[in-house]
């Protein structure tokens, strides 16, 4: 501000939302390297806004790239937020006879992807406990997997879904 006499609160307040603005660009940066994310978004609005041809266009063309993914983590949890904005764009379309495989299906992706950050995290804390000795005095990963019977699910998951037995 030429001309004018310096003032701190003036200057707090620009710097605080340069700060803001300077996170936002972060948050826009990233969600550009997650076009997948974008995409569900861009689902959502569409679905809100009742533009079903617009919908269903873009539901086809993520559920394609999703099949192409080889992140299986990613791929997993996006299929799984994917039915979840599908089956809601179905109930509120009074359709929910053409939901019953889409709910199926979610809840199979939210067990894949479940079943990865599960293993994932058990190993991560056995690296832990070996490493640095590290002691728990209860663990729920490694009760849950005590109490499944993951081989069975494995084998179910063999016969039934070989696509998803990775």
């Amino acid at each position: 501000y030429p001309g004018k006499k310096y003032n701190d609160t003036v200057m707090r307040i620009l710097i605080s939302d340069l700060l803001r603005l300077g996170e936002e660009y972060l948050i826009y940066s990233k969600s550009k390297q997650m076009p997948v994310g974008e995409s569900l978004i861009l689902l959502e609005e569409l679905k809100e806004r009742g533009l079903d041809n617009l919908f269903n266009i873009h539901l086809r063309d993520i559920s394609k790239q999703l099949d192409r993914m080889n992140d299986l983590r990613n791929k997993y949890f996006y299929k799984f937020e994917l039915e979840i904005i599908n089956v809601d764009f179905n109930v509120r379309r009074d359709r929910q006879q053409q939901i019953c495989s889409n709910v199926l299906e979610r809840a199979e992706n939210l067990i894949y992807f479940t079943m990865i950050e599960l293993v994932k995290n058990i190993h991560d804390l056995i690296i832990n406990e070996r490493t640095y000795n590290s002691k728990f005095d209860f663990n729920l990963p490694y009760e849950l997997l005590k109490m499944a019977d993951v081989k069975s699910l494995m084998e179910m998951i063999k016969k039934y879904r070989p696509e998803h037995y990775w």
